[in-house]
């Protein structure tokens, strides 16, 4: 796992931040002279953020960055603690697969293997992933779960390989299921 920056206190975050939770945006506030170095760069920073939105950088991976004090955080770590009081675990999913939506209700921890789970793929051959044409007469339905490739049978139809798919996920993987 990658080096996490520490998040300034939620205090601080608080000082900083509007968080709406319609949107799951964060906007800057006011910010007090405290957070500053000199009288001029606190100004300077109200007078052209002030009500506006902030963390509007997008990575490449999809999730809103942004500064604060010259430190760069991710805007779904700022939005967890802010909403719950304390720090973020390492991962944090996004149940819609979409690293830019903040809402702290998309927002969940996970472990390496259930963000994984829950990530966006591409399409196989078949339009389904883990279904495959085996033969010319069967459909043949496989799931990995732990790196072991895990095979769920032949089946005569398109539609059944699916379904014994579709409950193969369910069962290993629960609410992280695709």
């Amino acid at each position: 796992m990658k080096y996490i920056t520490p998040l300034p206190s939620c205090e601080y975050l608080h000082e900083c931040f509007l968080y709406c939770q319609e949107t799951g945006k964060l906007f800057w506030k006011m910010r007090p002279a405290h957070h500053f170095t000199k009288l001029r760069f606190w100004k300077a920073f109200n007078t052209r953020l002030a009500g506006k939105e902030a963390f509007t950088c997008i990575s490449d991976q999809g999730y809103r960055t942004g500064m604060i004090s010259g430190v760069a955080y991710k805007a779904h770590r700022i939005v967890w603690k802010m909403v719950y009081g304390k720090d973020p675990p390492d991962l944090i999913d996004h149940r819609n697969r979409k690293p830019g939506h903040n809402l702290h209700t998309n927002l969940r921890a996970a472990s390496c293997g259930q963000n994984f789970i829950n990530r966006k793929r591409t399409k196989a051959r078949s339009g389904i992933i883990g279904v495959r044409k085996a033969t010319k007469y069967l459909w043949e339905a496989r799931i990995q779960k732990d790196k072991k490739a895990i095979s769920l049978g032949r089946f005569s139809s398109k539609r059944a390989a699916i379904r014994a798919r579709n409950k193969a996920v369910a069962e290993l993987f629960g609410e992280f299921a695709p």
